[in-house]
């Protein structure tokens, strides 16, 4: 809403398209329609169909979300550019901005404590982590 309002005042705005594509809520929706409840089970299908019918389910919605939010809700989005963090030339940057910070120092190891989920032994976000966590105490934070 800020980029089409600043828009429509006159300013030149550019508004890339982007999406993050990887990551449990795919990986998730793809277990449940190969109907699979463990790593095992991803080892059974094979980590090169496991990854194709996730790509398979981000085209899907990217497709879905083109038609909704560009041509339905009216959203100005370049869709043509847009980064896709499952693309090689996203997966570069990043690795390349690693290697950056990692030579002039700014990282470091250590170690901690990552909950994961049950079955395929992911870690779970910190956020999603608190709200589980908050369920119990009281609705109003949820």
């Amino acid at each position: 809403m800020v980029l089409k309002y600043h828009r429509l005042l006159g300013y030149r705005v550019w508004a890339q398209g982007g999406w993050d594509e990887q990551g449990l809520p795919v990986e998730i929706e793809v277990e449940k329609k190969l109907g699979l409840k463990t790593k095992k089970d991803i080892e059974k299908v094979g980590y090169d169909r496991f990854s194709q019918e996730c790509n398979s389910l981000v085209d899907y919605y990217l497709e879905r979300w083109r038609e909704v939010g560009t041509r339905r809700l009216g959203l100005w989005l370049d869709l043509d550019r847009a980064y896709e963090t499952r693309k090689p030339y996203y997966i570069e940057h990043v690795w390349t901005f690693l290697k950056n910070a990692w030579e002039k120092g700014l990282l470091f190891e250590d170690y901690r404590y990552y909950p994961s989920a049950r079955g395929a032994r992911r870690r779970l976000a910190m956020l999603r982590l608190i709200r589980v966590m908050r369920i119990g105490r009281t609705h109003r934070y949820m």
